[in-house]
């Protein structure tokens, strides 16, 4: 994938690394071979940069890169690293289980209403009659594999739909068809998540302190991202008000998103930053140096 200022991304090419090992040398000799190609086409030293995931492998392929190629510049891709600051905090090892358990209980609202599809419709039902013209409607989302952001949308419609979930549950007639002996279990769970104000407190709390995050992964998501916007991205992220309590938990959180930072950035990021005359030096991280 190409990119470059006043242009669109393009897709260049695709490889497939077969029964070659997936190593730092293997790695760095298929980026070596595209830059030609593209230098080919483009001309010899138009290709200033490469963009990786960050996995150890692709940190030590782009230093071996970059002693071929002194002019070639290296960053992680700041949209994953972002991804996997949000999949650490859902993490069963984080040190606060807040944000797996509300995530496993969220999950469990939203899977048992949209595999019953009388439920799903009495859901539905509710739905059109509490949201006025004008007002939009979330369908209830259940995470995807390591799509962490995806945590984030599944609390997130479970908690948008807070009145409509009390008002379907609250027919006890109609909630008893879905007591058959294999799901009897799962309907007086999913009854006491619902009616648990602690559960609805919690997923807001998680809620505001995941938003900061899953904002700036939008941010950095977009074509026109540069660098010099991923620096000011994450400024504002370690900088936010959600994490300036002092709380243990937000202490935490913050932590998890400076150890991040300080794994990921490269000093060619805060050059960019620098030299753009759009930012503001007012986000400039004190002690940070070229």
């Amino acid at each position: 994938m190409i990119v470059a200022a006043q242009m669109r991304p393009m897709f260049w090419s695709s490889s497939r690394t077969g029964d070659e090992a997936h190593n730092a040398e293997n790695m760095s000799k298929m980026l070596i071979q595209v830059i030609h190609e593209i230098e080919e086409s483009c001309g010899e030293g138009n290709v200033c940069g490469v963009v990786t995931d960050n996995a150890s492998v692709m940190k030590k392929a782009c230093q071996a890169l970059q002693a071929a190629k002194k002019s070639i510049l290296n960053n992680g891709c700041a949209a994953h690293a972002t991804n996997l600051i949000i999949g650490k905090l859902f993490d069963s090892r984080f040190p606060f289980p807040i944000f797996k358990d509300v995530l496993d209980k969220a999950k469990k609202v939203a899977k048992f209403v949209r595999i019953r599809t009388a439920l799903l419709a009495r859901f539905r039902w509710h739905q059109d009659n509490m949201f006025t013209s004008g007002h939009a409607k979330r369908a209830l989302s259940l995470p995807v594999a390591t799509r962490w952001y995806s945590n984030e949308r599944c609390i997130q419609s479970v908690v948008d739909n807070h009145d409509v979930l009390v008002m379907t549950f609250r027919d006890s007639e109609f909630i008893k068809r879905f007591e058959v002996p294999a799901s009897e279990k799962k309907v007086w769970e999913v009854q006491e998540i619902i009616e648990n104000p602690v559960f609805w407190s919690q997923a807001i709390h998680v809620l505001r302190l995941t938003e900061p995050i899953s904002k700036s992964l939008a941010i950095l998501e977009q074509d026109d991202c540069s660098a010099s916007l991923v620096y000011e991205t994450f400024m504002g992220m370690m900088n936010h008000h959600a994490y300036s309590s002092g709380g243990d938990l937000e202490l935490a959180v913050l932590d998890t998103i400076n150890r991040r930072w300080r794994d990921f950035h490269s000093r060619n990021m805060l050059a960019a930053y620098l030299l753009d005359p759009t930012k503001s030096l007012t986000n400039f991280m004190v002690g940070d140096k070229l």
